[in-house]
């Protein structure tokens, strides 16, 4: 059970099953729980590189925007076309 008071928010990340099996490895080798392994990491990974959480969730993010399908944007106009 958790302290609400010391644990912010809750989120919800998926690894990939390769991911996962290296960090419940990792975890268990370092007698630790996964979720406990995975904050101490994000919080040496502020520490070494001097980044706010922002900045740090960008950089690990690296995934830029696609752009829409071609079929969004069909459906954009027909919408535009029939609404205005």
């Amino acid at each position: 059970m958790s302290d609400i008071k010391t644990l912010g928010k809750r989120r919800t990340i998926r690894f990939e099953s390769e991911l996962d099996r290296l960090l419940s490895a990792k975890a268990a080798l370092e007698k630790k729980s996964v979720s406990r392994l995975i904050r101490d990491s994000v919080r040496a990974s502020f520490k070494e590189k001097g980044q706010t959480p922002g900045e740090w969730i960008l950089s690990v993010a690296d995934n830029p925007p696609r752009p829409p399908s071609t079929d969004r944007l069909a459906f954009r106009k027909k919408y535009r076309e029939r609404h205005q």
